[in-house]
């Protein structure tokens, strides 16, 4: 019998016999009750193990590969620990040539907000999760930075970043780069904590962009897709007070804050301006988004174009007196030299399936269809920035 200690798993016996696994915080799989025989849980994260500690380690790995799915929004997750993490949108590192850099460690969200361009959320069922491993995300973003100075590094993705569990850990790590000036994450703020807001302080993070759509509390929570006719596997509701709380906290610490509504018209563009005057008096920056119509994402109303929303600006300008129109928010954003494309659009390239729906061509992740093979040719019919989509 040997005692195991593991930094990123927990074990809990289930009544069934089985042996479930907590991977990264988020993430989770199963031990079978005849794989969970010889394992004796001691501690969340220490057991004692009668058997060989080789085989044990080498079934976790297994597991984690094919078995692993993601706790708040119950779908299938793939852990991805190698590179490439250049070429996609869904997960990885974004580079659109200048001294922004976007980082997306991790997919999936809480929330079913009913403008999300992803259709993100507990609701949304067929799709597959990722979570990038920390370490890997710093090596590659070190190879993008070696030519870039005064980054901004931007933590976003397509979902809410703190579920990501190693969100202070990342920050400290990137903070730690010569070449990185700034640091902000992207989120909803329902995940939000003084002790969090502390600790992600204390690790060199400059900013946080809070997507706050409405001051009311049943709108607030009817834009995030919470109320009638809708459940939620993570939040049962939407606490647009505890977020505003957070925020006023935000500020107090001394960190930027951009406060960056959704103009939704017909739903909360009467809700904007009581927005701007929250954030007038936290001193935050304001940063009002048109909605954007995607083809595969929600779309609660009709997209305005640009001279219509900007008309909405200037009218709230004149009411609010605030520069809303390309307001300065702190950040000086220039084009800067980027990674070389490997391929350009209309080239046909041989990809391998890395995961689903994603390939790997000459160290860059492709967007492709679904396919059964290993290997098969496809037809770029994107090349932007170094994101890659095949046909």
């Amino acid at each position: 019998m040997m005692e195991l200690q593991f930094k990123d798993l927990e074990f809990k016996k289930l009544e069934s016999g089985r042996t479930r696994i907590s991977f990264l915080k988020q993430f989770y799989f199963d031990l079978d009750a005849d794989e969970s025989r010889d394992v004796f849980i001691k501690d969340k994260n220490k057991i004692e193990y009668n058997g060989k500690e080789r085989q044990l380690r080498l079934l976790i790995s297994s597991k984690i590969e094919t078995e692993l799915y993601c706790s708040f929004t119950g779908r299938r997750a793939v852990y991805v620990h190698q590179p490439p993490l250049i070429g996609i949108q869904r997960f990885g590192i974004l580079d659109s040539g200048t001294n922004c850099v976007e980082i997306r460690p991790i997919t999936g969200c809480n929330l079913n907000c009913i403008y999300c361009s992803v259709k993100e959320g507990p609701e949304k069922k067929n799709a597959v999760d990722f979570v990038v491993d920390k370490d890997l995300i710093v090596r590659e973003f070190k190879l993008i930075a070696e030519n870039k100075k005064d980054v901004y590094v931007y933590i976003s993705g397509q979902g809410e970043p703190l579920f990501y569990s190693k969100i202070v850990e990342l920050v400290s790590d990137l903070a730690k780069l010569e070449q990185v000036k700034h640091i902000s994450i992207n989120t909803n703020g329902t995940l939000l904590s003084r002790e969090l807001i502390d600790s992600l302080a204390e690790a060199g993070l400059t900013r946080f962009n809070l997507s706050l759509n409405a001051i009311s509390k049943e709108l607030s929570s009817k834009i995030a897709g919470i109320g009638k006719g809708i459940s939620t596997i993570s939040v049962a509701s939407y606490a647009v007070e505890h977020i505003m709380k957070m925020a006023r906290y935000i500020r107090k610490k001394g960190l930027d804050l951009v406060i960056a509504p959704i103009y939704l018209q017909g739903i909360n563009d009467k809700e904007i301006g009581r927005i701007i005057e929250f954030a007038k008096e936290t001193g935050a920056f304001v940063g009002i988004q048109n909605f954007l119509s995607y083809a595969g994402g929600r779309k609660p109303v009709k997209q305005l174009d640009s001279s219509e929303f900007e008309s909405c600006l200037k009218e709230l300008e004149k009411t609010h007196k605030l520069k809303l129109l390309n307001p300065d928010t702190g950040i000086k954003i220039e084009k800067q030299k980027t990674l070389a494309k490997p391929f350009k659009r209309g080239q046909t390239i041989l990809v391998e399936k890395r995961y689903p729906g994603i390939g790997e061509c000459s160290g860059r992740l492709v967007s492709i269809p679904l396919n059964d093979k290993k290997q098969f040719k496809v037809k770029l019919v994107r090349d932007k920035h170094n994101v890659f989509a095949g046909m």
